[in-house]
């Protein structure tokens, strides 16, 4: 029995991969997808760290 995909495309054969393992972008570093990825990266990474930061001085001097 064949699929509606099979059906509509008789001549190609339907693999079960997902499509981005096909992708040859795939293997790319990130900064050749997007310049700016990696300074975003980084500042979203200093923002994680001084809200962490904030919130154990906050607690410290809640509970002193």
């Amino acid at each position: 029995m064949m699929t509606e995909q099979q059906q509509a495309v008789p001549n190609k054969t339907v693999s079960n991969k997902h499509p981005a393992s096909e992708d040859p972008a795939q293997d790319e570093p990130l900064g050749e997808k997007a310049p700016a990825a990696p300074f975003a990266l980084v500042g979203l990474g200093y923002m994680a760290v001084l809200a962490i930061a904030a919130i154990a001085i906050a607690l410290l001097i809640y509970l002193t």
